[in-house]
Order: C-alpha cells, then sequence, then structure tokens
C-alpha cells in the first residue's frame, strides 16, 4: 500500500514509478514466496511429474500476461495482468500441493483470515491517509509505527515470536560468567 510513498521517501521522486511496480507486484510476490518453499513437498512426494505440469502453467500465465500487456502498451496493466496471473497461478500450486500434504485447508483459511483481520485497522488506517492527502513521509511514518505495533503484539501473544525475537538479541548480551570467590 505504501510502495509509492516509500519509495519517494527513501529514494526520491525519480524512484515514484517502481514504488508503483512495487504496490503492483506485493502479493504476486507474497504467494511466490509461499509457493516456492511449497514446492519442495513435490520432490518428497515424488510427484516431479505434476510440478512440471504447475510449474509450465506459471510459465504459461506469465507469458500470456506480458503478450497481452505489451500489445496493449500500458506498463501498469502488464504488471497488474502478470501479477493477476501470478496470484492465481501461484494461488492455485498452493492449494494443490497443500492438498497433497493433508493439509487442511479450512485451517489455512482460518489463519489467512486472522491475518486479514490483524492488517485491516492499520490497512484502513493508511488508505485514509492516502485518501486525506498525507504527505509520503508523513504515510510511511505512521506505517512504521504500526508495523512496529504488529510485532509487538505478535512478540506478546506468539510464544515462538517470543522465542525468536529472545534468539535474536541473546547474541548481542554478553554472556553472565558465573564466578566463585
Amino acid at each position: 500500500m505504501i510502495g509509492k510513498d516509500l519509495f519517494l521517501v527513501a529514494f526520491g521522486s525519480r524512484w515514484a514509478e517502481a514504488g508503483v511496480y512495487t504496490e503492483i507486484l506485493s502479493i504476486y510476490v507474497l504467494l511466490w514466496f509461499m509457493a516456492v518453499p511449497l514446492g519442495i513437498a513435490l520432490n518428497v512426494l515424488e510427484k516431479q511429474a505434476l510440478e512440471l505440469r504447475l510449474v509450465v502453467l506459471v510459465l504459461l500465465a506469465r507469458v500470456a500476461a506480458l503478450y497481452i500487456g505489451g500489445r496493449l502498451g500500458d506498463a501498469r496493466l502488464t504488471l497488474a495482468l502478470f501479477s493477476v496471473a501470478g496470484i492465481a497461478v501461484y494461488g492455485y500450486y498452493c492449494l494443490v500441493v497443500l492438498r497433497l500434504c493433508n493439509v487442511s485447508l479450512s485451517k489455512v483459511g482460518r489463519v489467512l483470515s486472522a491475518n486479514v483481520a490483524t492488517f485491516l485497522p492499520a490497512g484502513l488506517v493508511v488508505a485514509a491517509l492516502k485518501y486525506a492527502g498525507v504527505p509520503p513521509p508523513g504515510i510511511v511514518a505512521v506505517s512504521v509505527v504500526l508495523l512496529a505495533l504488529y510485532y509487538l503484539n505478535l512478540v506478546r501473544t506468539d510464544a515462538a515470536g517470543r522465542e525468536l525475537l529472545a534468539g535474536m538479541f541473546q547474541k548481542y548480551v554478553p554472556a553472565r560468567s558465573s564466578s566463585t570467590g
């Protein structure tokens, strides 16, 4: 949601369009990052033929999106088509792998819904700020605060998150020596 604002603040006005491209591709990249590690399960399950078919489907969807967008001559539309195609095929890819691994899709849906519900208030705040015309530094600052609050809540409510954070900070804390005497 804040790609353009973030790029404006971090890199200047000449990078604003790159920030828009980041916004367009963000959900696609999220699904791609989920699908790639899941694909390893296809090797473990000895389903390489299925994996090949899925990879070919991904390739065809990408090529079709780029071809159609290129013919229309609009870079943003091309990226949007590429993103939608990627979301569709990688979403399907994830569903296929999860089903093969006997993962409850309803449980996955509940986890995704909970994360969307956690994001929604922050997303609405950022959207309202953008709609109100708040300048990019303000949007980025509010987004950083909201992200910090999200991680604080995660650490507060998630034992694994606390352990991960403790492990990260543990290497920076000097070890206590136990001296007798």
